[in-house]
């Protein structure tokens, strides 16, 4: 049996955006917004073409999708009247400040066909240090309520980077299970940040170690049994291939960290040029590196630092490196007090994670990779 193909579409509704956070990557914002009928034309496309996928989730994106929640909200009810091709899922990522009143009560009578994931970067400090002081302006019940196992966002500045742990900890504790990841575009590069890090992941393990049944956040989430894998995997995103991003004006982009919004006009239009084949999306530079297979990577980021899809930035291979040496050492731990049954996962992959244990564990302890 043929195994089903789900395609990622993205629709920028606007520009524009109700807060600015110390890390945004959207440079570039305006009071632009996505005409009616531009996304209309969209989805019948996407809806309807045959083209190899059988699923599709429509994401509204932003600046702050529910900005424009009318605009939102006529496209979901229009896109719902009528019978698709394709099944499909209505999603959006949003900072929550405008959900309340109208809007709240919209996105509870339609949860079964509308799932919202929640940018919340930790404890009320760390959180309002990147977002505009913007904790208090969030209904948290209602998106633990509304969608209990849906994703939280949680994205590290610099600046948050010394409350990790506390707010890892809190996310677990609200019920959140969540993606964490460092921000881009921003300055890792001091030495002092990368003790900081250490010590956090330290802790975070820890509690990860006394908590089996918890899955780690990304950062200490990372798929170590890869590198049990001698071939390189072929993409770490569907950019350029599975993942299609339209801006405001209907533009199609591999994915949204290529649009105008996040990057000069000039450079995004020479992205429509890039042939997102496997030979152009591996850096030469990581072609011998041991840990290629645990080391994900962003097409977007890598082409606003670098100019290149696959070069990636040489500093945060060195947080990359800490986040798998953590890894390591939280599953090491694991391994040796609980069973596969007591962590909740098979036998197989219990199997794989020790194997992989034991090679990173030598790679760091003197080889040269």
């Amino acid at each position: 049996m043929r195994e089903r193909k789900k395609k990622t579409v993205m629709l920028t509704l606007t520009e524009f955006c109700n807060l600015n956070c110390t890390y945004c990557y959207e440079k570039n914002k305006s009071l632009k917004t996505m005409d009616y009928d531009v996304a209309m034309h969209i989805l019948e496309k996407e809806l309807t073409k045959e083209d190899g996928y059988d699923e599709c989730e429509i994401q509204f994106f932003g600046g702050e999708p529910f900005v424009e929640f009318q605009l939102l909200k006529q496209i979901c009810e229009e896109l719902w009247s009528k019978n698709w091709n394709k099944k499909y899922v209505c999603f959006a990522t949003t900072n929550g400040t405008l959900i309340h009143g109208e809007i709240q009560s919209w996105l509870k009578e339609n949860r079964d066909k509308f799932t919202c994931g929640l940018s919340l970067d930790g404890i009320k400090k760390a959180h309002d240090i990147n977002r505009c002081n913007s904790f208090d302006l969030i209904d948290i019940e209602f998106f633990k309520n509304t969608w209990p196992n849906q994703y939280a966002k949680m994205t590290i500045s610099p600046q948050s980077l010394p409350y990790l742990f506390e707010s890892a900890v809190y996310l677990h504790e609200q019920g959140f299970t969540f993606d964490n990841n460092l921000a881009y575009g921003v300055d890792w590069n001091k030495p002092e940040l990368l003790e900081i890090m250490e010590q956090q992941l330290k802790l975070l393990a820890d509690y990860y170690i006394s908590h089996p049944r918890i899955i780690p956040c990304r950062l200490l989430g990372l798929h170590l049994e890869n590198i049990n894998v001698s071939e390189h995997i072929d993409r770490w995103c569907g950019a350029g291939k599975g993942l299609k991003s339209y801006d405001v004006e209907g533009t199609l982009y591999p994915c949204q960290m290529f649009a105008p919004l996040s990057m000069e006009k000039e450079k995004s239009k020479k992205v429509l040029e890039i042939n997102f084949d496997k030979k152009n999306l591996e850096d030469p530079a990581c072609k011998f590196c041991s840990i290629y297979n645990v080391c994900p990577t962003c097409y977007g980021y890598n082409y606003s630092s670098t100019g290149d899809i696959a070069k990636r930035d040489e500093v945060l291979c060195k947080y990359t490196k800490l986040s798998i040496l953590a890894t390591s050492y939280l599953w090491a731990n694991r391994i040796m007090k609980y069973s596969y049954k007591e962590l909740n996962i098979s036998e197989l992959r219990y199997v794989q994670l020790t194997k992989a244990v034991i090679k990173v564990q030598k790679l760091f302890a003197g080889v040269n990779n």
